[in-house]
């Protein structure tokens, strides 16, 4: 029995050891990071276009929000294949960055404690089937 115990212990912890360490991505996607940390979603309204034959999607997300902590850059999560296209903030397109399936949105300034807003983010592509 102790001989068995023991082998159970080991291929765990040889699993354990083995396993694959964090990424970068890992902590963007699993992480409530700064980018993510300063604002609270209140509502989102999605709205999508699909088109059958060609396999792909186009649409916006409204997402309001609520400032928690005075901030500039918010993290929105898209998995690839789909992309953002565009992101509109009170009549004016904001830039963002990509990094992996986190874009980082850049406001023109950092928004005020308690401040409501919101963001439409346009998107497309052909998702995975």
């Amino acid at each position: 029995m102790k001989y068995f115990l023991s082998l159970i212990l080991i291929g765990f912890l040889n699993t354990v050891t083995s396993a694959q360490p964090f990424t970068h991505q890992d902590t963007l996607r699993g992480s409530i990071t700064n980018e993510r940390a300063w604002w609270n979603l209140t509502y989102y309204a999605l709205a999508i276009d699909v088109d059958i034959v060609h396999q792909t999607i186009k649409g916006s997300n409204a997402v309001h929000f609520e400032v928690l902590k005075s901030d500039q850059v918010m993290q929105i999560d898209l998995q690839e294949p789909l992309a953002i296209t565009k992101v509109d903030y009170n009549e004016q397109q904001l830039s963002f960055t990509r990094e992996g399936n986190a874009y980082h949105i850049r406001f023109p300034q950092a928004l005020s404690v308690g401040d409501r807003g919101h963001i439409v983010i346009h998107y497309g592509g052909k998702p995975i089937v």
